[in-house]
């Protein structure tokens, strides 16, 4: 199905919240219709492996954009 709204996420070392983020955008009703990038920002916590979760779930859905911290 054609994604018809991106949600992009910045992620900096956030992984108190990054998990209650992403699970408010797992609506069924919605999620083939949206497209959610999580954009890690050379985070040094567990935000990259629980984002690489929710992808591993929810691959049409949910993408990990891992860069060096800028």
């Amino acid at each position: 199905m054609r994604k018809i709204l991106s949600v992009i996420i910045p992620v900096y070392n956030m992984e108190k919240y990054i998990r209650q983020c992403l699970e408010s955008l797992m609506i069924r009703e919605i999620l083939d219709k949206i497209e959610i990038l999580v954009v890690l920002d050379g985070s040094t916590d567990r935000s990259e492996e629980i984002a690489l979760e929710f992808s591993r779930v929810h691959p049409e859905s949910v993408r990990v954009i891992s860069k060096p911290n800028g």
